[in-house]
């Protein structure tokens, strides 16, 4: 190995980034979604508050998951390294596209939720969708 191989390889070393420890939560939720519509729910799963200082902001997306019943039970872990507090932002696809409220439909009904609770191994969430075309980033104080 010639020496500036070994200088480069070494300069990796010392200047490569180390990950930070990913801690782990999880809680097992019992969803119960208000909605008179028929038709799939994407549930999607938020922090609170995720980021710090000026680089802070709200709603970081955890992960998201279609329901096609109303009472769900459903287990998330959550990367409490990631950010504060839980978030439920649900909406119904009442034309089956996959889309909230594609051009031309107006009528498909959206909800959020903060968890209060969180953290806890157990919650009972309701999840009520009384907005009409509502994005999460628009029901989020």
């Amino acid at each position: 190995m010639t020496r500036l191989m070994a200088t480069c390889c070494l300069l990796t070393i010392l200047t490569g980034c180390i990950n930070e420890d990913r801690i782990l939560y999880v809680s097992d939720l019992s969803i119960s979604i208000e909605t008179s519509s028929e038709g799939p729910i994407t549930v999607v799963f938020h922090h609170a508050r995720q980021g710090d200082g000026i680089t802070g902001h709200p709603l970081g997306q955890i992960e998201e998951a279609v329901f096609d019943a109303t009472a769900v039970e459903y287990q998330l872990t959550v990367p409490i390294s990631e950010g504060e507090g839980l978030v439920l932002y649900g909406w119904q696809d009442l034309d089956g596209d996959g889309v909230l409220c594609a051009p031309g439909v107006d009528d498909e009904p959206s909800g959020l939720v903060e968890v209060t609770e969180f953290p806890a191994h157990a919650l009972e969430v309701t999840l009520p969708l009384d907005a009409v075309c509502r994005g999460a980033e628009a029901l989020f104080p």
